[in-house]
């Protein structure tokens, strides 16, 4: 085995590892998914077609910043979802602290003719292997008309009750 193949192999090993150190809690009617997308370490989805998903980045590089990753993420997202027909906006919505990590929470709004889906996305670092995760969490298809303050506080509301309650595993690799 090469240096690179070893260093490659180290590098999947540790992903590996640190992206299961932590317990992410699904919601009271959400089942969990398989997902065929090996960045997707979770997907659970309601019987109203909502979704919650943990999904992981990458690990932070030494000169790299955490809010410019996210923004990064975001830009991506964006451009993904225009290239696909959409419309796609993005806003800040806050710093939230859990009891083990904080967050960093964006509002993103995905637009298809008059089809509209609001998503609650928190962005965080896993602060011992300098992953960077995302939880988000989505509204089912609405009319555009009917994505209002109230459908974001009911997101909101969910998804700080998943933040709140996210722990590491018991047998932590590090």
């Amino acid at each position: 085995m090469t240096e690179k193949e070893k260093e490659t192999l180290t590098t999947k090993i540790t992903k590996e590892i640190h992206k299961h150190s932590l317990k992410i809690p699904t919601l009271k009617g959400y089942s969990i998914v398989k997902s065929q997308n090996d960045s997707v370490i979770l997907l659970a989805k309601a019987e109203d077609n909502s979704i919650l998903e943990f999904i992981e980045d990458k690990k932070l590089k030494d000169n790299e910043n955490f809010e410019e990753r996210v923004k990064e993420i975001i830009e991506e997202t964006k451009n993904i979802l225009q290239e696909n027909g959409f419309t796609a906006t993005s806003t800040f919505l806050k710093d939230y602290q859990g009891k083990t990590l904080n967050f960093k929470l964006y509002k993103l709004d995905n637009i298809l003719e008059n089809k509209q889906v609001r998503q609650i996305n928190a962005y965080f670092i896993e602060p011992e292997s300098k992953f960077v995760y995302l939880i988000a969490l989505a509204s089912p298809p609405l009319k555009k008309d009917d994505v209002n303050d109230f459908v974001t506080q009911n997101l909101m509301q969910r998804i700080e009750e998943v933040l709140l309650n996210i722990e590491y595993n018991d047998q932590r690799p590090f």
